[in-house]
């Protein structure tokens, strides 16, 4: 807390934002967080899914839609759960 005085308050106000922004960053590019995103986009869109003609299409286009196809964001993945995709 004395650290804090040092600070005004918008510095605190950014530093918190950062703060939030790297969090959000961190769990974009974790496994558990993509697995979890997907799970809960089948479960919402489970009786459409179910419903079509070709269910197993749709599933594979949901999963398509959550690995992203960027280079960047397919190393950061990478860098972030190495040790589970080892």
């Amino acid at each position: 807390m004395e650290n804090l005085k040092k600070y005004t308050q918008s510095e605190i106000e950014r530093l918190a934002l950062k703060g939030l922004e790297y969090e959000e960053q961190q769990k974009k590019y974790s496994l558990w967080h993509i697995s979890k995103s997907l799970i809960e986009e089948l479960e919402t869109n489970k009786e459409y899914i179910l419903e079509d003609e070709h269910p197993e299409d749709l599933v594979s286009e949901y999963v398509d839609s959550n690995i992203s196809v960027y280079t960047y964001d397919q190393y950061m993945i990478y860098a972030n759960n190495y040790t589970d995709l080892y």
